[in-house]
């Protein structure tokens, strides 16, 4: 039976010990985080074997250590690490930004130890331990972003326990092309999002009314995500920048087309937009 740590125990942290739990109980996990808060539900909680803030005994206990912070404090947690890491122990992460992430890693982790970068597209907007889920990863993808300097048996140990928690489908992919199709799917959305609170406030106080009482489906499912983790989320736009800028803009142009319709009262052209965006939303 392999032994697992995970380190960093918030809303992704929680969900994975919750769904490996589930799927393999005889697993022994280990959790690790510096906020006593964190360790305290996670204990309530009963997500471990052993709890600890302390990264050596994290270390000494695992085979397999998933690294479940934000994106920029990844490479400093395995500099941490580092000292302690037994030959042969197999660091992965989850986070939504991988070039950044893998440049960090390698230039750390010691030669008798290998890293598999990784991220499983889920998520939600709350955040914390207690609102960790088991079924976080049911029917997600989960994403693999090796590299020349990865291992392929460590590769094909994370890939085994992920395996285990229910998923869709495990995809690997070069971790450039993961951030670009990552910042179109995932880090826009929540741009969006960030972006239409902001105007929210600004048409409310311009109308002396607050427009969150009209609001339908459509401007909920929009803003959602709006609550999300302000670390997380800040740490993912600066890691990823270059393709959320290149996205940004070409979502511009998509809305500056748009508002030239509107001005010439195209209707054929949006009806045709329309129609053209719903076709390739139903396929």
């Amino acid at each position: 039976m392999k032994k697992i740590s995970i380190i960093g125990i918030g809303l992704m942290g929680a969900s994975l010990a919750q769904a490996l739990r589930h799927a393999i109980p005889d697993l022994d996990i280990f959790i690790c985080d510096r906020s006593e808060t964190n360790l305290t539900t996670a204990r309530e909680m009963g997500l471990g074997s052993g709890y600890s803030s302390s990264l050596s005994d994290a270390a000494d206990h695992a085979e397999i250590i998933f690294i479940c912070v934000p994106v920029r404090s990844i490479g400093q947690v395995v500099a941490e690490l580092a000292p302690y890491l037994k030959p042969g122990t197999i660091i992965s992460d989850i986070g939504s930004v991988k070039g950044s992430v893998i440049k960090d890693v390698e230039a750390v982790l010691p030669d008798h130890c290998h890293f598999v970068p990784g991220h499983p597209v889920a998520g939600r907007e709350s955040s914390g331990p207690e609102n960790g889920i088991a079924h976080l990863f049911d029917n997600r993808n989960y994403v693999f972003t090796p590299t020349a300097n990865t291992d392929r048996a460590a590769l094909a140990a994370v890939r085994d326990l992920i395996a285990r928690l229910n998923v869709k489908e495990i995809i690997e992919i070069d971790a450039q092309t993961h951030d670009r199709i990552l910042g179109f799917t995932s880090h826009m959305p929540h741009v969006i999002a960030f972006c239409t609170m902001i105007e929210s406030v600004r048409l409310s106080e311009e109308l002396n009314e607050k427009v969150a009482r009209f609001n339908g489906g459509s401007y909920q499912d929009m803003t959602r995500v709006a609550a999300a983790d302000v670390t997380m989320w800040s740490d993912i736009f600066l890691t990823n920048s270059k393709p959320i800028t290149q996205t940004a803009k070409n979502m511009i142009a998509q809305l500056e087309n748009f508002i030239s319709m509107l001005e010439k009262q195209d209707e054929k052209g949006i009806i045709d937009l329309i129609s053209q965006a719903r076709a390739n939303k139903l396929k």
